[in-house]
């Protein structure tokens, strides 16, 4: 099949309109202090690509509440970062259920804090590797 300039111009009018048809964006990169993320997933379709791109980020967080048999997304968690000496590292409201960082390989502790119920963790970057870490308030 011989493909036509029109065949040409359609094909890139499809791929310019795929984020039209429901294919999520990925947020823009924030910083605070030196730590780099990605915060939102607000909606199906920016989830789906916050979890597609989370491979490339060393930790993907998620924070839900549970209610009864069900779970649902929540947001405007105030989540603090410390690291391995305490000192505290990273401190923002989230502004959805997802957020993905660049920290440096160690250990750390992470205080996420929701309609005043906290919720601590301790986890580890290793270099080169990508873990997930969930929040679930009852």
């Amino acid at each position: 099949m011989k493909i036509t300039i029109g065949m040409t111009w359609i094909i890139s009018i499809a791929l310019f309109a795929l984020p039209l048809l429901g294919i999520g964006q990925v947020p823009a990169i924030q910083s605070n202090g030196a730590i780099q993320f990605i915060s939102g997933g607000i909606g199906s379709d920016e989830s789906a690509a916050m979890k597609a791109v989370a491979k490339n980020w060393p930790i993907y967080m998620e924070f839900s509440q549970r209610d009864g048999d069900k779970s649902a997304w929540v947001s405007e968690v105030s989540l603090v970062i410390s690291d391995a000496n305490g000192r505290q590292i990273f401190n923002k409201t989230i502004d959805g259920p997802i957020i993905l960082m660049r920290l440096n390989p160690g250990q750390y502790t992470a205080q996420a804090t929701y309609q005043n119920k906290m919720i601590k963790n301790q986890f580890n970057i290793e270099k080169d590797k990508h873990q997930r870490l969930s929040f679930q308030w009852r």
